[in-house]
């Protein structure tokens, strides 16, 4: 099965990709950078859409993850990297960093229509 690597540090958040996109895809969650970058190396072949929220934890080594989303591009990942954050600065961030879609944190109904559409 394809898997989707979901980048956020809200629960409520992860629950919500799961609940949306958890019967087409494993969903594969990070919640710190650190998971980010180990969830996508050891998962790279199945991975064929990333979510970036914007902001992490305070309290994480890269609290917003524009470079993140930059190192994945930089790595050779091609497929579509959604930029899923309210903070308009920061998804302008996301997008110049390597996001090449918007998805939109609470826009949860056209989630999957969205992501498969980037994915044709």
């Amino acid at each position: 099965m394809d898997s989707i690597l979901a980048i956020e540090d809200s629960s409520f958040q992860l629950n919500k990709y799961r609940e949306v996109l958890g019967e087409e895809f494993d969903v594969i969650f990070a919640d710190c950078s650190r998971a980010a970058r180990h969830y996508f190396k050891t998962n790279r072949q199945s991975i064929v859409a990333i979510i970036f929220d914007g902001n992490l934890s305070s309290t994480d080594p890269e609290p917003t993850t524009e470079k993140i989303a930059a190192d994945f591009r930089t790595a050779g990942f091609t497929g579509p990297m959604f930029a899923a954050t309210t903070d308009d600065r920061m998804e302008k961030l996301l997008l110049r960093s390597g996001c090449s879609h918007k998805l939109g944190k609470h826009n949860s109904p056209t989630w999957l229509k969205k992501i498969k559409d980037a994915l044709k």
